[in-house]
């Protein structure tokens, strides 16, 4: 298991809750840097290759948690 996937559980393990307020979800997203996996960190980003952010996009979406990929989370970031 990669560090950004142990990462990723362990955000999601103290944080994602099933109806939580969407909108302070999506900023703690953005502020913890998880809303544009792929992108530079110094733009929100995780600097991540495309197999790394799939392992973590995958993470959020068996846990049912909105977040990186390709929609409105990483336009706020």
């Amino acid at each position: 298991m990669s560090e950004h996937v142990r990462e990723a559980e362990a955000f999601l393990a103290e944080h994602w809750r099933p109806g939580v307020d969407p909108e302070a979800w999506r900023e703690l997203v953005v502020d913890e840097r998880w809303a544009a996996l792929r992108w530079p960190s110094q733009w929100y980003g995780r600097d991540l290759t495309d197999d790394q952010a799939k392992e973590v996009e995958a993470v959020f979406r068996a846990a049912g948690a909105p977040g990186p990929g390709q929609d409105v989370y990483n336009l706020w970031a």
